[in-house]
């Protein structure tokens, strides 16, 4: 038995069974487990269909391996099902209607009490792949990438998905919020929570900007996992890929430049100058606003983080 075997679990006949649902083919073979998912809900699997690749997002729904850093209990749990349920919604509802965005379309779905399972395509068809150092054309890249999800979805009701997007937000992180150490950051959480829910501006954010959910090719970025998509400011998507990929050097040298770039993308993407130049006035200064409540997250959830 292969190690992608392996990796599948009690659910291989399952994840078989429903591919065979979903597609009529010759050949069906497991390539490889590109990632288990975090705190074992699952695997991310790349399955070979009459030699054409897809992803299959499999996820179950009852686990017993403790969270990584401590962070298990009911509600970690019941955020962390929904984010899955959320993430299918965005593609159910998102992906086909918005098909020119670079991310991988839907192909099929299942939701059983035990498990869910998603069939993507794959990016690998279109020559994306991750990095782990990216080039400044790969940040520009990802930036233009989150200017365009951001003008598309601007306004919108953002139905089907978290009412605040990101994983980190005061609401839902009361556990870590009363584990904080730096108290004056503690005490000012609910204003700056207030801050950024009540920014006029709100668009559809992706909630987990970060590179690791970037793929590249030599033409765009394509983005991945829509776990914690929903209503923000575009801003903080801005500041969470920033934290993901540039330095405490590389913040203070380069970080006012990607966030021209940024917004002349917006710009572009918008259209309408006096429009535009309103957003950018709110979201720039929600920046630094945005920076504070990710570090109060991460002084609760992880003291001595080196993004700290």
């Amino acid at each position: 038995m292969s190690n992608a075997q392996k990796n599948t679990g009690l659910f291989e006949n399952e994840v078989k069974e429903f591919l065979k649902e979903s597609f009529a083919f010759n050949k069906l073979e497991i390539v490889e487990v590109v990632q288990e998912l975090w705190s074992g809900y699952g695997s991310l699997e790349r399955w070979e269909i009459d030699g054409k690749s897809i992803i299959v997002k499999f996820i179950r729904n009852q686990i017993t391996k403790k969270h990584p850093r401590g962070w298990g209990g009911d509600v970690g749990h019941e955020r962390k099902v929904m984010s899955y349920e959320i993430e299918r919604n965005f593609y159910r509802q998102y992906s086909s209607k918005h098909s020119y965005l670079a991310i991988p379309q839907l192909l099929n779905d299942v939701q059983k009490k035990e498990y869910s399972i998603t069939l993507l395509e794959d990016l690998k068809n279109h020559q994306a792949k991750p990095v782990a150092h990216p080039t400044e054309k790969q940040i520009q890249q990802a930036l233009k990438w989150l200017a365009t999800f951001h003008a598309e979805f601007l306004n919108s009701r953002a139905e089907g998905l978290w009412k605040q997007g990101s994983y980190w937000h005061l609401t839902t992180r009361s556990e870590e919020f009363e584990k904080m150490q730096d108290k004056p950051l503690q005490e000012k959480a609910g204003d700056i929570d207030h801050r950024l829910q009540s920014s006029q501006f709100q668009t559809v954010i992706h909630g987990d900007a970060k590179l690791a959910n970037f793929l590249f090719n030599e033409e765009k970025a394509f983005a991945v996992d829509f776990q914690y998509v929903g209503k923000g400011a575009g801003i903080i998507d801005v500041m969470y890929f920033f934290s993901s990929c540039l330095s405490d050097e590389e913040l203070i040298k380069d970080a006012k430049r990607f966030l021209d770039d940024y917004f002349g993308y917006l710009k572009i993407q918008i259209g309408n100058k006096s429009l535009f130049s309103k957003i950018e006035k709110e979201w720039r200064a929600l920046y630094p606003i945005a920076w504070a409540d990710f570090l109060r997250f991460l002084d609760g959830w992880s003291p001595g983080h080196w993004k700290l």
